[in-house]
């Protein structure tokens, strides 16, 4: 449950730094890892680690990318386009 709040903290902060102007340039993985560092200390509960690793493997996989290859401001640019509602699966379609 602690790390729950870290990974939505994480998000809000990532968010902020997106908007400043020093961070312009750096790419999301340093972000999201120095959040990281600092909110659980350099040396993380093992299942605080793995944790926090599947949600970075999870943006990987929707990015199709390292997280370090993605730049702070622009990641997630195309998020207003996306489609609303649940997942479904069409069979046959």
């Amino acid at each position: 449950q602690e790390l729950a709040f870290c990974l939505e903290a994480l998000c809000d902060a990532v968010e902020l730094q997106a908007t400043n102007r020093d961070f312009t340039y750096s790419s999301l993985g340093a972000a999201i890892q120095e959040y990281f560092t600092r909110a659980v200390g350099p040396d993380p509960d093992p299942l605080d680690k793995r944790l926090f690793n599947w949600h970075v493997s999870n943006l990987e996989y929707a990015n199709a990318t390292n997280l370090d290859q993605l730049s702070l401001q622009h990641w997630n640019q195309d998020d207003p386009f996306t489609f609303t509602g649940a997942h479904c699966l069409l069979r046959g379609g």
